[in-house]
């Protein structure tokens, strides 16, 4: 779905405002056929999902406006609950984001993919507020005809496999035509959309999405007990499937040596070709910041576990990985103690796990 998005509201090389940290999988999403590019903008510590996010993200703006780039910015795609941080955006970000959005004539596309997964977490959680439900033309003076809502099945009904989505687009019936006439290869099955549908019409659904809470929860409280019994900090969360957890100390112990050299360049080459020798240069930089993390995520794979690399993410600095705890109990316990052996950790995964019960 937003491949096609893209490819109604934005040109090739045109450009998508993100937050950094953001999902991997955008990338992809907007390049591989729509050719549309990712303006990543950096946010200072501390002020993701906060009022200072959208200033920097007014920040990027005014700076591509004074140096008179080329490139049209044509959207600001905010993901709520966030991938990878897992929280929840308050009520004032979206209304600012919102503000935003019409001070430069940028659609607002919204990603609410986990949006039935938030969960007891962290003390100061907030909880999901869906775009949908604020009045942007009262609240922020936005043309509604802007705000693009993007959901899906995979996440919150584990159904990746179906390849279910959704877009709400309430007041612009000019863009609902023009996605419409790209509809023919991007349709559902029908076994797709009957048992989805069966399962939204469900009576037993409140229960589902209560169960998948609580059992979230439990994951997260497991997890994150497990994260400070070895003293590895982590971005608290109260959204979605994983945690952003800090490996620094062990990523700086990783021993550079022929073998991991290898895998780095071998990294290195998929990036895609930059449009200038310039632009080569900071990708060839950028691959040398990371490549310790590089050679510790190898360490890891050749133990039989994976997390998710913080530079696939757009983290500004090498160490942090994407710890995904929505998996059965069993394997979560394996996992964890292989992470604690290529660590050197003391074994505390099985002796947690009775303490914190699924």
């Amino acid at each position: 779905m937003i491949e096609h998005v893209a490819a109604v509201i934005s040109d090739p090389e045109d450009a998508w405002l993100l937050p950094a940290p953001w999902y991997n999988g955008f990338a992809p999403d907007l390049n591989a056929t729509s050719q549309v590019r990712i303006a990543s903008v950096a946010i200072p510590s501390g002020k993701n999902g906060t009022l200072g996010e959208v200033e920097a993200m007014e920040a990027e703006m005014q700076r591509r406006k004074r140096e008179g780039g080329k490139q049209k910015v044509t959207a600001v795609l905010v993901t709520s609950p966030h991938n990878p941080l897992g929280f929840c955006y308050p009520r004032e970000v979206l209304v600012e984001y919102a503000r935003f959005a019409q001070k430069w004539d940028l659609w607002l596309v919204m990603d609410e993919v986990y949006a039935n997964s938030a969960y007891d977490g962290k003390p100061d959680g907030r909880p999901f507020i869906s775009i949908l439900s604020i009045d942007v033309l009262r609240e922020a003076d936005c043309d509604p005809s802007r705000i693009l809502l993007l959901y899906g099945m995979s996440k919150d009904f584990g159904a990746n496999g179906f390849r279910g989505g959704a877009l709400v687009c309430q007041h612009n019936e000019q863009f609902m035509a023009a996605l419409a006439s790209t509809a023919m290869p991007m349709r559902m099955g029908s076994p797709t959309d009957i048992l989805w549908s069966a399962l939204l019409e469900s009576p037993e659904l409140p229960d589902y999405l209560a169960k998948n809470r609580q059992v979230l929860s439990s994951a997260y409280q497991y997890v994150t007990a497990w994260l400070e019994a070895h003293d590895l900090p982590y971005t608290p969360a109260n959204a979605g499937h994983f945690v952003l957890v800090d490996f620094r100390a062990h990523v700086k112990q990783v021993r550079l040596d022929d073998e991991w050299e290898g895998a780095i360049d071998g990294a290195s080459s998929g990036v895609k070709e930059a449009d200038s020798s310039a632009e080569r240069r900071n990708e060839e930089e950028e691959a040398g910041q990371f490549k310790q993390e590089i050679a510790f995520l190898n360490k890891l794979v050749d133990a039989g576990v994976y997390l998710g690399p913080g530079f696939s993410y757009a983290c500004p600095e090498p160490g942090l990985f994407r710890l995904t705890f929505s998996i059965r109990r069993m394997e979560l316990e394996v996992a964890l103690g292989r992470i604690e052996r290529v660590c050197g950790l003391p074994g505390k995964a099985v002796e947690l796990s009775k303490e914190y019960p699924q």
